[in-house]
C-alpha cells in the first residue's frame, strides 16, 4: 500500500486529503483504498516528506485542460464508487 495526503487548497488539480492505493501479492493488479481495517499484529509506516515536486507536461492536452472547472461531483463518482 502506498499513498498520500494532499492539502485543502490542491483541489482542482489533486484529491485533498488521503489517497491510498494498493499493489496486490502478485504485483499484477491493484487500485484505490477507500476503506481499510488493520488486523492484529499489522504495522503502518509512514515517511514524513517534507518537499514534493510535480513536474507536468509544457505542451499538448494538458495546456487545454480547463482547471477552473468544478469537477466535485465527477471526483466524488470515482473516488466513491
Amino acid at each position: 500500500m502506498v499513498g498520500f495526503r494532499s492539502p485543502d487548497f490542491v483541489a482542482g488539480m489533486n484529491v485533498p486529503g488521503y489517497h491510498l492505493h494498493f499493489l496486490n501479492a502478485a504485483r499484477d493488479g491493484g487500485g484505490h483504498i477507500l476503506e481499510i481495517a488493520l488486523a492484529a499484529g499489522m504495522r503502518i509506516e509512514l515517511d514524513p516528506t517534507p518537499r514534493f515536486a510535480l513536474e507536468l507536461p509544457e505542451s499538448g492536452d494538458f495546456l487545454d485542460t480547463k482547471l477552473d472547472e468544478d469537477k466535485s461531483a465527477e471526483l466524488e463518482k470515482v473516488e466513491k464508487n
